[in-house]
C-alpha cells in the first residue's frame, strides 16, 4: 500500500535518530528521492487477497489510483464497483474465480469518468437475472459504462445470464486472449461504446457479439463458434475485422458487417456448383467454393440456412427448395460488407430474419418465398439495396423494412405483415386493384381496412362510421389518400400486433381527420418520403406515438398525443451518428403533447428532439 510522504519521513527520522552526521544526511537524501518520486507521480503498490484484505471488495476500496488488486487462488463470491484506475489480476483463470454474488448485477461493474483498467488472469462467472427489475443492473461478467476504459487479458467469462462483457456509453473495451462461453451474447456494444476483441474464444452463446446504435467493434483473429449468430452488427456504424474463424453457427454476420470479418470454409475455385454435391459438407462450405460471379444450383429439398453471403453470387432453386435456420435468433440467408446477391426459387423460413441485408450489400430476389420467419421476412440495414419481385412474404411484425439509409424497391410482391421504413410503396402488390375513388367504412364489399386501402385510386377518400371497436390495423400506406370520420364522433384505428398501427412509405401523402390511433408499437411511423397531416386526431396509448425518419413530413394542428413511450420523436443525428438522420420537416400547432409529470403523460419524453415543442404552442413553428 500507499503511504503518506510524512509518515515515511518520520519513520525514517526515528530510525536514524542518534547515529552520525553522515547517517542523517543519507537520511535526509532519501526523503528527497521519496518527495521527488512523488512529485513525479504516484507510487503504485500491491494490494494482495487474501493476505492483505480478507475480501476483493475490501481491498479494491482500499487500494489507491494506480494500484494492482493480485487475488490468490479460490473461489470469491463478489460483485465489485471499479470507479478508479486500477488493476486486478489473478492467479490465472484456471485458479482464481470471481463469482457473482447478487442476482441483477454484474460480477464487476467499471463506472467512472476517463479511468482506465486492466483485469488479468481471472475466470468471471455466474451474474445472474435479477427476479425483480427494481434490482437489475445488468447479469453481465463485466459491465462497462460512461467514459472508462478497461482491457481484459487472459480472462474467462462463463455462465453470465446476460453478456460476458457489456459497455454502454461511451466505454471502450480491449480484451485480448480471452475464452467467453454460456452466456447470451459474448460481447455486447451499445451508444457509442467501442470494442477491440483479438486472439479470443466465443462459443456456445446466442450472440457472439452484437452492437447497438452506434457503437463499434474491430474483432481480429478470433475463433467464434456454436452459436446463434456469430456477429450482429444492428449498429449504424459497420463491424470491422478480419482473419476471424467461424463454425457450427447458426449464422455467421448478420446486418452492418464487412465481408472481411470471416474466413472462408474453403477456397474459391468454382463458377459453377450443383448442391448437393459430396465435395462440399454444407450449403455454406458450397457458396464459398464458387468465384465471384459465380452459380449455385440447389436441387429440392430441404436445408440448414443460416447462409452468409459476402461476394456476388446467384443461388437458384431447382424445385421444392427450403432454406431453414436452424434457430429463432438467426437468418436463413445474410448479404453481409459487399455481397451481391440473386436469389430465386427458393423458401427460406423459420428465422428471426428470412432474408437480412446490410452494410453496403445488394440483392435481387425475385419468386421466392420468404416467410414463418420471427420479425421480418426481409430486413434492410445500413446503406444497402435490395430489389424484390413477385415474391411471396410474410412476417410476424414486418414483411419488409428498410432503415433510413438503406431502401428496399420492386413490384408484386405479396406481403402479409406491414411495410415499413425507406421502402417504396410499389413493392407491396395491392390485395385488391384501385378502383374506388372514395369508400364508406364499413361496408359489405371490403372486410379490412387494408382492403379498402388498397382498392382506392390515388387521391381517394375512406370515411370511417364510427361503431365497435373501430378498425384493426396494422396498415401500410403508399399512396395519397385522405381518411376521415363521419360526422363528430371519433374513430379508432388500433392496433393489432406488435408492428406500427399505421406505417407510411415512400410515395404516402396521407391526411387524417378526427382520428384515433392506438395499440401499435407505433402509432404512426413514417419513412422514405412520406407524408401525413393530422388535424383533430388523437394518437393514444402506443408505444411511441409518431416516429418520423428519412425524408418524411408530418403536419399536426389542433390533435393530441397522449399515453404513448415517445409522444413525436425525429431520427436526429444524436440518435444514428454516422448513420441517416431524420432530413424531412415536421410542422404544426396548438397540439396537446403531454411530457412525463402531466396528465396524460408520454411517459419517456412528449418531443424528441426538444426543438419540437413548438408543436405545443399556438404560434407554432418548422422543424428543423
Amino acid at each position: 500500500m500507499t503511504r503518506p510522504i510524512s509518515s515515511l519521513v518520520r519513520r525514517e527520522y526515528r530510525r536514524r535518530r542518534g547515529h552520525s552526521f553522515l547517517a542523517l544526511s543519507a537520511a535526509i537524501i532519501l526523503v528527497v528521492i521519496v518527495l521527488a518520486v512523488y512529485a513525479g507521480g504516484a507510487v503504485s503498490a500491491t494490494v494482495r487477497v487474501p493476505q492483505d484484505y480478507p475480501t476483493v471488495a475490501r481491498a479494491i476500496a482500499a487500494a489507491h489510483a494506480g494500484d494492482t488488486v493480485l487475488i490468490g487462488p479460490g473461489t470469491f463470491s463478489v460483485n465489485v464497483i471499479i470507479d478508479k484506475p486500477l488493476t486486478l489480476r489473478g492467479a490465472g483463470a484456471d485458479h482464481t474465480v470471481l463469482s457473482g454474488a447478487s442476482a441483477g448485477k454484474p460480477v464487476i461493474l467499471v463506472d467512472g469518468t476517463g479511468i482506465a483498467v486492466t483485469i488479468s488472469d481471472l475466470t468471471i462467472a455466474d451474474a445472474a437475472r435479477a427476479t425483480s427489475p427494481a434490482n437489475w443492473v445488468g447479469a453481465d461478467g463485466i459491465l462497462g459504462r460512461g467514459d472508462v476504459n478497461i482491457r481484459a487479458e487472459n480472462c474467462v467469462f462463463r455462465d453470465n445470464d446476460e453478456a460476458g462483457i457489456r459497455i454502454t456509453g461511451s466505454a471502450h473495451v480491449t480484451i485480448i486472449g480471452g475464452t467467453i462461453f454460456g452466456s447470451w451474447d459474448g460481447v455486447e456494444i451499445s451508444d457509442d461504446a467501442h470494442a477491440d476483441i483479438t486472439g479470443c474464444k466465443i462459443n456456445n452463446v446466442t450472440y457472439g457479439a452484437i452492437v447497438r446504435d452506434s457503437g463499434t467493434l474491430a474483432i481480429t483473429g478470433n475463433e467464434v463458434s456454436d452459436t446463434a449468430v456469430g456477429v450482429d452488427g444492428r449498429s449504424s456504424v459497420v463491424v470491422q475485422g478480419s482473419d476471424n474463424t467461424m463454425v457450427h453457427n447458426g449464422i455467421d454476420l448478420v446486418g452492418n458487417v464487412a465481408g472481411t470479418v470471416r474466413v472462408p470454409l474453403t477456397t474459391a475455385v468454382a463458377t459453377k456448383i450443383v448442391y448437393p454435391d459430396p465435395n462440399y459438407r454444407s450449403l455454406q462450405q458450397a457458396i464459398d467454393a464458387l468465384l465471384p460471379g459465380g452459380t449455385l444450383i440447389i436441387h429440392a429439398g430441404k436445408y440448414s440456412g443460416g447462409i452468409t453471403i459476402t461476394k456476388r453470387v446467384t443461388i437458384t432453386g431447382e424445385g421444392d427448395v427450403t432454406l431453414t435456420s436452424i434457430n429463432l435468433s438467426g437468418s436463413g440467408v445474410s448479404v453481409v460488407g459487399s455481397g451481391d446477391l440473386t436469389l430465386s426459387g427458393v423458401t427460406v423460413t423459420m428465422g428471426i430474419y428470412g432474408v437480412v441485408l446490410g452494410a453496403d450489400a445488394t440483392a435481387h430476389i425475385s419468386n421466392c418465398n420468404i416467410s414463418g420467419n420471427w420479425k421480418f421476412g426481409v430486413l434492410v440495414r445500413g446503406h444497402a439495396r435490395a430489389q424484390l419481385d413477385d415474391n411471396t412474404i410474410g412476417g410476424v411484425q414486418y414483411g419488409v423494412y428498410a432503415t433510413p439509409c438503406a431502401s428496399v424497391t420492386g413490384t408484386g410482391n405479396e406481403i402479409t405483415g406491414t411495410v415499413g421504413g425507406n421502402a417504396a410503396g410499389s413493392v407491396r402488390a395491392p390485395i385488391l386493384p384501385p378502383t374506388e375513388k372514395e369508400i364508406i367504412m364499413p361496408g359489405s364489399k371490403y372486410l379490412t381496412l387494408q382492403q379498402a386501402i388498397d382498392a382506392l385510386l390515388p387521391g381517394g377518400t375512406i370515411i370511417l362510421r364510427s361503431g365497435g371497436d373501430g378498425y384493426a390495423g396494422p396498415v401500410t400506406i403508399g399512396k395519397p389518400l385522405t381518411i376521415k370520420t363521419l360526422g363528430d364522433n371519433r374513430v379508432n384505428l388500433r392496433g393489432t400486433t406488435s408492428a406500427p398501427v399505421l406505417s407510411l412509405v415512400r410515395g404516402a401523402d396521407v391526411t387524417l381527420v378526427n382520428v384515433g390511433i392506438t395499440g401499435g408499437t407505433i402509432g404512426i411511423l413514417l419513412g422514405g418520403n412520406a407524408r401525413v397531416s393530422l388535424d383533430h386526431c388523437v394518437v393514444f396509448r402506443n408505444g411511441y406515438g409518431i416516429g418520423a425518419s428519412g425524408s418524411s413530413q408530418a403536419t399536426l394542428v389542433n390533435s393530441s398525443v397522449i399515453d404513448n413511450g415517445y409522444g413525436v420523436f425525429a431520427e436526429t443525428p444524436a440518435c444514428v451518428p454516422g448513420g441517416c438522420p431524420f432530413s424531412g420537416t415536421i410542422t404544426g400547432s396548438d397540439n396537446t403533447i403531454p411530457g412525463p409529470g402531466e396528465p396524460n403523460a408520454n411517459t419517456i419524453a412528449a418531443v424528441r428532439p426538444l426543438d419540437l415543442s413548438f408543436l405545443t404552442t399556438a404560434r407554432g413553428g418548422t422543424y428543423p
